[in-house]
Order: C-alpha cells, then sequence, then structure tokens
C-alpha cells in the first residue's frame, strides 16, 4: 500500500527585515555614543551635564581652620574657598569628569590653630577617572597634622587626632 505523498511548508511568523535590523543597531549606537562622548570644549570651561563634573566635599569637623595656599586649574572646575571653618566648615569642589580622560584638582591648605598660625599643611588632591569603569578619589598627603580623616566617596571628613 503506498502512501501518498503530502507536501508540508514550514514558515515563521516572524519575517526578519533588514531594514529593522539596521535600525535597531543604529539606536543603539546612538544612545551609547551619547552617554560616553562629551562635547569638546576649551580645556578650562566647565562643562554641564551629570557625566562632566564630580562634586567633592571637605569636612572640617575638627578644632583646626583650613587656609587655602593654591590650587592648581588643570581638572578643577569649582574654585576653592580661601578658608574652611573649624568645627563644622565644609567646601564643595567640582573636578571635570569625562569619558576617558582622568583630571586632578590638588589643593594645598595651611592649618590654622584657634590664634590664626599655621601649625602644618595639607595637599588634598581630586582626581576623576572618565574611563568605563574609573572611580573618583581621594589622595592626601598628610605632614605630621593633628588630624585625622576619613573618605567616603567623594566626601572626606577631618577630625582632631
Amino acid at each position: 500500500m503506498e502512501h501518498p505523498e503530502k507536501e508540508i511548508k514550514i514558515s515563521g511568523n516572524c519575517p526578519t527585515s533588514s531594514v529593522g535590523i539596521i535600525l535597531v543597531l543604529f539606536i543603539l549606537l546612538v544612545i551609547i555614543l551619547s552617554v560616553f562622548i562629551q562635547p569638546s570644549a576649551a580645556t578650562d570651561d566647565p562643562q554641564p551635564g551629570a557625566l562632566s563634573t564630580v562634586t567633592f566635599t571637605i569636612k572640617n569637623n575638627s578644632s583646626y581652620a583650613f587656609e587655602l595656599v593654591s590650587q592648581t586649574r588643570s581638572g578643577c572646575v569649582t574654585a576653592a574657598p580661601s578658608i574652611i571653618n573649624a568645627n563644622g566648615g565644609s567646601a564643595s569642589i567640582g573636578v571635570k569628569k569625562s569619558f576617558p580622560n582622568i583630571y586632578h584638582c590638588e589643593t594645598y591648605w595651611a592649618i590654622l590653630d584657634q590664634t590664626g598660625n599655621a601649625v602644618s599643611e595639607i595637599t588634598i588632591r581630586l582626581e576623576t577617572n572618565g574611563k568605563l569603569f574609573g572611580s573618583n578619589t581621594f589622595d592626601i598627603v598628610n605632614f605630621d597634622t593633628p588630624l585625622r580623616f576619613s573618605i567616603n566617596g567623594t566626601t572626606v571628613t577631618f577630625t582632631n587626632s
């Protein structure tokens, strides 16, 4: 007994379109580029945008005031104040951040006692790393100061030793 041959045709429910695939890839490319590439500007101009500036905070809970001696301008967006008061004073300093650059902002401070005399000095270096998994860090050079510090993210807090 012979079985009649039947023709079976299998077709997918979703026809693919090369134009659709190209459109999706183009949209993904635009999104990725807009996240990682910042518009170019002069090196000392502040650049607006969530990915272009990191704010570092210096809190002074010690009994010593900090007086600004100097500040480099290579990565600094905002100027440090001339003084950070003792017992709760603070300062916020903005530093550039853009993919894939690393920016530094160094501040040099004289540590003043209650009578206004310099008893020590400290260097606080703020760094942003614009690489994909780069971090924002403090580097503190402490020259035999009467202080100790703790770092939490982009905030450093100073207290008496």
